[in-house]
């Protein structure tokens, strides 16, 4: 939302004026809260002393009624029970004081009580300090809170010295105020300081408890203190015991009226502020007014530019200044935009002005008439621009918009039947470096354009031409070459040719003709057209083929005159050339030892040479002129079908094809080479043919030799891997099975009695291990004592653990070498694989699992197999 001045001003009146009071409430505040603190604890510390003078009064009663009570008695009293308890009873208030008496003997056993006990146990209090205090002092004796042995309640006991009439020390007369009750103390605790403040009595000493308190659970025990940060805690002694009186006022009561008077304040700023608020806004808003004048002529002076203004300019302030400024400065607007509008209609060029989008926001009369535009105006982006060029002129004007760049371009605009060019030119207008849109111009180039168009044509054919084109007055100096003339003349493309003559460039004979035929045949026909001969920059005569046109002034005479002429003599070498390098091209295709052919686009034969006829034992004139299908057949068509086509697509391709002949197999590696023509169009292809039969046996041998075991003649490790890499692309091989085996025991065969019993110990285990197994099976040494079986086609699982079996049991039979009897063991691992279509298994894979499967037969103990649990699927 929007704030106007005036509520801004009135908010900030308001917030000085809050916060100006605020800080006068805040410091009133502390001094307030300050002084009622004080005189609390002033108030708190005087009830204090007078409760505490008052205890210590009723505690000197207690005292001075004990005292009394404990008047001389004859010594025989202490004997008769009866007799006692009478004593005790008539004892003159001491039975309302306290809650129970009693009588103890010097040795500290309790004589009697009142009221009377019921269990009847004898009670020793010797060891109380009221009883040692009494009996020490002669005097009254005050106990710390204790439980009471004769009543078993919590108690504050009195002791005072009993004596016979005669002074002699007979005993002590007790008695006890129970805490707990409504008496001296129990009222104590629950008497309220305040609204819920309380009283406490602590003993004070090393260890002090509670004596009195409110919360009855916390008598007798240990003073914990604890009091709040704000509590205003008073402590008073008490005369005539050991006791502190202390009167607790919790600080939340003591804070209360403090926030009320704070919340009281609080409402009152508030209050005060918003009443603050609306005088200023008031005051304000009639103080401004003038100002929301000035802009509400603004606003309509920018919606309407032409239209009156209506300012306040009678006021003698600053308000008045600002309305009359800125009606000078309409003015002078208003001026300025009816000079720019006069010149704008008198331009020759279209003027314009469109927004950031395209939209055209003014055009004077000339921009209108060139587009065909009514005087209203465009009003549209794009609305002067024929259909099929709007979408592309916009998204131009757009990336011109990102850009902040001009634009410039060249469009066409239909007029009835008149189709007019027209040339558009803007830059953009950047304003505090905001763009808000584009200025141009238009400007009407549809004849210089057409003239433009023809020029160019022209000057096109002539750079673009390899004939030699050149202009040239009549007196035969030079006006015009074009590139091509200049690059044979050795002349700088921007070199000036106007003091060269045309004889330059053609040897004697050709300028006496040019004189005496060429030339009088222009003026009478306007052209001419033959044969010469020219002069190149190195002096080289060449054959030309020759045209000259004449050129006629406004008076109908020749002014100047045109040469056209094509350099035909690398025509006629050419031609020679490739008669030459066609006999060459026979003649090697009919030395050389591989079968060359040519087959056009049609799929016949153009040529064969002598070893294409040899192999295949057909004659040139059978072949040329017809299909590979008409010679050879379809099986031999569809053999090579495939390879034609990708050779016709411009691919180059070479492949290998075998071939029955006569005596045994017959391989062929060809070659098929597109023949392109000039322009790259594809005509053929040329097939060249190589015998590689001798180096397909050759090498056939070599890859038997590198995947077989020297030693055993068993496949070696590449021969396995080849064969289960085989077996594995097969679909038709169903189950297979690979058995990794290593011999135990085979070490000490080679360091007891030598690597040649151990090389004749592993030819006769791969003879017995062979033996075991199908021929469709393969054996081989992967190294070492390590063997492994693949075997293919299983129709069982169990078909690989018998074998596995079978191998263990070969290797443990004896092997006798030299006369030697030499025994080992082997221990097999054992992998199924089935290979099936979407889920084929691994070879390296499978080769490591049944490595896995070896190790764990061999730490199970050796001399036997294990078989993989997983299935292959598992394994993937």
């Amino acid at each position: 939302m929007k704030l106007t001045l005036e509520t801004k001003a009135a908010w900030v009146g308001a917030a000085l004026v809050v916060a100006l009071m605020g800080v006068v409430g805040s410091i009133q505040h502390r001094y307030i809260a300050r002084d009622v603190k004080t005189l609390l604890q002033a108030q708190q510390a005087a009830l204090a002393e007078s409760v505490a003078d008052s205890l210590g009064d009723k505690v000197e009663l207690y005292r001075g009624v004990l005292e009394l009570s404990a008047t001389p008695i004859d010594a025989a009293l202490l004997s008769d029970e009866p007799r006692l308890r009478r004593f005790l009873t008539r004892a003159t208030g001491l039975q309302a004081l306290f809650e129970g008496t009693f009588v103890v003997s010097p040795s500290g056993d309790v004589l009697l009580s009142e009221p009377r006990r019921g269990d009847g146990r004898p009670i020793n209090v010797a060891d109380r300090d009221y009883f040692v205090g009494a009996m020490r002092t002669g005097q009254v004796s005050l106990s710390a809170p204790v439980m009471s042995r004769v009543r078993n309640q919590a108690a504050v006991l009195m002791a005072a010295p009993l004596r016979a009439r005669d002074g002699s020390f007979l005993g002590v007369l007790g008695g006890g105020i129970e805490i707990e009750r409504d008496n001296l103390l129990g009222r104590l605790g629950a008497l309220p300081v305040g609204r819920t403040g309380h009283y406490e009595i602590v003993t004070r000493g090393g260890t002090p408890v509670y004596v009195a308190h409110p919360d009855r659970a916390l008598l007798l025990q240990p003073e914990r203190g604890g009091y709040g940060a704000g509590d205003i805690v008073t402590r008073k002694a008490v005369r005539n015991t050991d006791w502190e009186l202390r009167a607790v006022l919790p600080a939340w009561e003591v804070e209360a009226p403090i926030q009320q008077a704070q919340r009281r304040l609080l409402l009152q700023l508030t209050l005060l502020g918003g009443a603050m608020a609306a005088l200023a806004w008031l005051a304000m808003h009639r103080l401004l007014r003038p100002l929301t004048a000035l802009h509400q002529a603004m606003r309509a002076w920018r919606a309407s530019p032409d239209a009156p203004l209506r300012l306040q300019t009678t006021l003698r302030d600053e308000r008045g200044d600002l309305a009359r400024e800125f009606e000078a400065m309409v003015k002078e607007w208003r001026q300025r935009q009816a000079e720019v509008a006069a010149v704008s209609d008198a331009s020759p060029l279209g003027l314009f002005r469109a927004g950031v989008d395209g939209a055209i926001t003014y055009a004077n009369d000339a921009y209108l008439r060139m587009h065909g535009l009514p005087p209203a105006g465009p009003g549209a982006p794009g609305l002067w621009m024929a259909p099929d060029q709007r979408d592309a002129a916009l998204a131009s004007w757009r990336e011109a918009a990102q850009r902040r760049e001009g634009v410039r371009s060249v469009r066409c605009v239909q007029h009835g039947d008149r189709r007019a060019t027209l040339s558009l030119r803007c830059a953009p207008l950047v304003v505090d470096g905001r763009l808000e849109g584009f200025v141009g111009t238009v400007e009407d180039i549809t004849e210089r354009a057409a003239a433009d168009e023809r020029l160019k044509a022209v000057n096109a054919i002539f750079d673009a031409t390899t004939d030699y084109v050149v202009q040239a007055r009549l007196d035969g100096h030079l006006i015009y070459m074009n590139p091509a003339a200049r690059r044979a003349a050795r002349i700088g493309p921007h070199d000036a040719v106007g003091h060269r003559h045309f004889s330059e460039f053609h040897p004697v004979s050709v300028r006496e003709r040019f004189a005496a035929e060429i030339l009088p045949h222009v003026r009478q026909h306007g052209v001419w057209v033959g044969e010469t001969a020219v002069i190149d920059g190195s002096g080289r005569e060449a054959v030309a083929s020759h045209i000259v046109l004449g050129h006629r002034g406004s008076d109908g005479r020749l002014s100047h005159f045109s040469a056209m002429l094509r350099d035909v003599s690398g025509e006629r070498a050419t031609q020679q050339e490739q008669r030459r390098q066609a006999a060459t091209l026979r003649s090697v295709t009919e030395a050389i030892p591989a079968m060359v052919a040519a087959v056009g686009h049609d799929g016949r034969y153009r040529f064969v040479n002598s070893a294409f006829e040899r192999w295949h034992g057909v004659s040139r004139d059978k072949v040329i002129g017809r299909t590979v299908r008409e010679v050879f057949g379809d099986a031999e068509h569809r053999r090579h079908e495939a390879w034609v086509e990708r050779v016709l697509a411009g691919e180059s391709v070479r492949y290998e094809a075998g071939d029955a002949g006569p005596q045994a197999q017959r391989h062929l590696l060809i070659n098929l080479v597109p023949l392109r023509l000039d322009d790259a169009s594809i005509d053929g292809y040329v097939s060249v043919g190589y015998d590689i039969s001798e180096h397909k046996e050759h090498a056939a041998r070599l890859e038997a030799l590198s995947r077989t075991d020297a030693l055993t003649g068993v496949l070696n490790r590449a021969g396995l891997q080849h064969r289960l890499d085989k077996l594995l692309q097969d679909r038709r091989c169903g189950q297979l099975a690979l058995l990794y085996i290593d011999l135990d025991h085979f070490k000490p065969v080679n360091d007891q009695h030598g690597h040649q019993a151990g090389d004749t110990l592993l030819r006769q285990f791969a003879q017995r291990i062979q033996a075991l197994v199908r021929p469709t099976d393969s054996v081989a040494r992967l190294g070492g004592d390590e063997f492994a079986i693949l075997l293919s086609h299983l129709r069982e699982p169990g078909n690989a653990d018998r074998v596995a079996g079978k191998v263990v049991e070969a290797a443990q039979r004896p092997f006798d070498i030299d006369g030697l009897r030499l025994r080992v063991g082997a221990s097999v691992g054992v992998v199924l694989a089935a290979v099936e279509e979407g889920a084929r298994p691994d070879a390296t894979a499978l080769i490591a699992q049944a490595d896995a499967m070896l190790y764990q037969a061999k730490r199970a103990g050796r001399g036997r197999h294990m078989l993989a649990a997983s299935t292959w699927s598992e394994l993937a």
